[in-house]
């Protein structure tokens, strides 16, 4: 039964005769809970951290889609970008649009390493008429670990400037910019937080900004965050 439990969860492992006795596996009950026993004998879990960190820093991004961010007062227009695509357009007005959205820590977070927020837009036009311009994009972002209480707002901004030519603003170029906060870190910080911990987040163009100089509206694809993993997610439900 030990055999059979480990070729289903694992078609190619590698079977080492002695190494658990039948008695360590339950010989009943979900194939899953078979699995955890064995793995908890062999220390898989550590094998597995081992190789992620043997191996060097494996990133991953926890999205937010431009789609899906909840639209408050003085919301971004949905509006054409090309063709028959829309997408939301944060206008160059003297009213600032704006857009909020949450997400969760995932799983396969390795706790303690910060996030590093940015974001995805595009120009639906471009060229020499454009030329040295640029986009201030800010989130506002409150943070709390699981339980726990949020904080208060924090602000990062991204100013993403260009020049002429080939470093000129390309039609419906894809354009990514990372968030700086007021101290110039690129790194949102995780001190006491763990997985399940959850990001509140306020996007808006600040068009007062004296970078912000483009004069028409920026398209937004997605806001993300880089983060480090060191497995492929938790072994509990709700603990790491």
């Amino acid at each position: 039964m030990t055999q059979e439990v480990i070729r289903k969860i694992n078609p190619n492992a590698v079977i080492k005769q002695g190494a658990i006795t039948y008695a360590q596996v339950p010989s009943s009950g979900t194939y899953l809970d078979r699995a955890k026993t064995y793995d908890s004998v062999e220390g898989f879990d550590d094998k597995l951290e081992k190789s992620f960190n043997e191996y060097g820093v494996y990133w991953d991004d926890m999205r937010i889609a431009g789609t899906s961010f909840l639209n408050g007062a003085t919301a971004p227009s949905v509006s054409q970008y090309q063709g028959s695509i829309y997408l939301p357009a944060y206008a160059a007005a003297a009213t600032i649009d704006q857009a909020f959205a949450t997400v969760q820590f995932p799983h396969g977070w390795k706790i303690g390493t910060n996030f590093r927020p940015h974001i995805h837009w595009s120009p639906s036009v471009g060229g020499g008429v454009y030329d040295n311009q640029g986009v201030c994009w800010k989130i506002d972002y409150s943070i709390a670990p699981r339980p726990g209480t949020f904080i208060a707002p924090v602000t990062m901004s991204g100013v993403d400037t260009w020049t002429t030519g080939s470093d000129g603003l390309v039609q419906y170029g894809h354009r990514r910019v990372r968030f700086m906060d007021s101290n110039g870190s690129t790194e949102i910080g995780v001190s006491g937080l763990t997985i399940s911990s959850m990001i509140l987040l306020r996007l808006y163009r600040d068009n007062a900004h004296t970078a912000d100089t483009f004069t028409q509206p920026a398209h937004f694809l997605e806001v993300d965050f880089h983060y480090q993993i060191d497995k492929p997610g938790s072994r509990e439900e709700l603990t790491k």
